[in-house]
């Protein structure tokens, strides 16, 4: 009886982002194998982001009397988009870490975990845990999260004066595969997840909340 409800639960999720037929789960990528996710979790969605890492001019731990970006404490602020171009997630930053938010309210906060995979000229590829769940959309049963393929996002070096500059925002690129335990459903997977094209937000804003 839980598996019957279960399907026809993915059914209804299916239908309400217009799938209407599974399609073929995106493949997991080859990676270090401190970025594998080997707990027997599958991809569930992978999207395309593009956005800015935004960091704070904040005195430097050696000379309070300096100021410098803060490199370890960027917050995201980027639209992800699915295969065929169609905006499915908002990452943003979240008190607890950083979050990914769909239209329907669904909702994940992440922890990043080590190590990291370091990338010259660029900002690194992560793997994060999922920390917090909210809603019952396509991000509910999401287990962990990579970020690969990154493109810029680099804090500036040098000085900085926080009364003049006091947050900048990096522009950046990445590839983000979400992961959660594999749902049967007939010989297939239910994988796909569908975007919408109304009240998706401007990045050229300072908002740090979700915008649904």
């Amino acid at each position: 009886m839980k598996t019957k409800k279960l399907i026809a639960g993915i059914a209804l999720l299916m239908a309400g982002f217009g799938c209407s037929r599974p399609a073929q789960a995106p493949i997991q990528p080859a990676v270090d194998a401190g970025l594998k996710v080997t707990d027997g979790s599958v991809v569930l969605l992978k999207a395309a982001a593009k956005g800015v890492q935004i960091y704070s001019c904040k005195a430097t731990a050696d000379d309070p009397s300096k100021f410098a970006f803060d490199a370890a404490h960027a917050e995201p602020d980027a639209l992800l988009m699915n295969e065929t171009g169609e905006v499915v997630a908002h990452h943003y930053f979240d008190p607890r870490g950083p979050a990914w938010e769909t239209s329907d309210g669904s909702k994940i906060v992440g922890k990043k975990l080590e190590p990291v995979q370091v990338r010259t000229g660029t900002i690194p590829w992560l793997k994060l845990q999922t920390i917090a769940h909210e809603g019952t959309g396509p991000l509910s049963k999401v287990t962990f999260i990579q970020r690969l393929d990154t493109d810029g996002g680099v804090a500036p070096s040098g000085s900085c004066d926080p009364n003049t500059n006091a947050r900048v925002r990096v522009p950046y690129k990445a590839t983000y595969y979400f992961y959660a335990p594999p749902v049967k459903m007939g010989l297939s997977f239910v994988r796909r997840v569908k975007g919408t094209r109304r009240g998706w937000p401007s990045l050229n804003g300072n908002r740090r909340a979700s915008y649904w």
